[in-house]
């Protein structure tokens, strides 16, 4: 998770994280990041997220946090086929 372009810091962005991560909503890390991004950050900032897959398609795309859903495998080395990319505007 990251930007593309300049962030702006804000006291919001971290939590809003952690409660639709960790809290009653269980969503995976990458919608909570971008939901996050998405409410704290103005309209010209870029979000960004990405993770390696495996050649058989395995990823960690709908990784949760443990305990709060499903975990992808950690995904190392030679076994890195490629990266999974996701980008858009806040």
């Amino acid at each position: 998770m990251g930007y593309a372009t300049t962030s702006f810091d804000n006291v919001i962005e971290g939590s809003t994280v952690a409660g639709l991560s960790m809290g009653a909503a269980h969503l995976p890390i990458r919608c909570a990041w971008m939901h996050a991004a998405q409410n704290s950050q103005p309209a010209e900032v870029i979000w960004g997220a990405m993770g390696p897959f495996r050649a058989d398609g395995v990823s960690n795309f709908n990784d949760h946090f443990w305990g709060r859903g499903p975990v992808g495998p950690d995904i190392r080395g030679l076994a890195i086929a490629g990266f999974w990319v996701l980008r858009a505007p806040c």
